[in-house]
């Protein structure tokens, strides 16, 4: 009997692998693709802040639509627990799901929009701006920065998103900017006054 059950062991073992692989893939591309376009440029940020925009929306849709057996194994220790628990679990699940989805498409849009406008113009909006401070935390540090610039006396709250080297505090620096989904796309600092 155990000979029986061990090829399907082996199996799950191998989807499970196979799965995070491609999740970490799926996270990693973002970076990958910035410095395959060129570090400093804006280029390969536009094209990363896309995918991720898509990718979680993507994501997301899959977890609101995912078959509840696929969503709670039969083999969890949820399944062990009486029928209404497990419900209420999957209909949290899918409703964080929906929210997710509803958060990320309407950023994408947003995203798509700015694209429209570059292609149109054939431009990227340049701000030189003061960047008064700088934003992160433990779950988004390797992703995403709050940043806060001063402009022309207004104070506009920006998202950078895969830039992991340090960016000072109270310095001038000129942007490429998305401005409806408020992203940095570059940043490079004005030289001393």
């Amino acid at each position: 009997m155990q000979n029986e059950d061990r090829p399907l062991l082996v199996k799950k073992a191998h989807g499970s692998i196979w799965t995070r692989s491609r999740l970490l893939a799926a996270l990693v591309a973002p970076y990958l693709i910035v410095i395959g376009l060129g570090y400093r440029s804006w280029q390969g940020r536009l094209v990363s802040v896309g995918y991720l925009w898509a990718l979680i929306g993507f994501l997301a849709l899959r977890f609101a639509f995912i078959p509840s057996n696929q969503l709670v194994t039969p083999e969890a220790k949820l399944r062990q627990l009486s029928d209404n628990v497990v419900a209420a679990v999957v209909l949290c699940v899918r409703a964080a799901a929906v929210a997710a989805a509803i958060f990320a498409g309407f950023y994408f849009f947003l995203y798509l929009q700015d694209v429209y406008d570059i292609v149109k113009n054939r431009h990227v909006k340049t701000i030189v701006g003061h960047l008064t401070s700088i934003h992160y935390n433990a779950f988004t540090w390797w992703c995403l920065t709050d940043v806060w610039v001063r402009t022309d006396g207004s104070l506009q709250a920006y998202q950078l998103f895969f830039y992991p080297t340090p960016i000072q505090e109270d310095s001038d620096y000129v942007m490429h900017v998305l401005p409806r989904s408020s992203a940095i796309l570059s940043l490079e600092r004005c030289p001393s006054r």
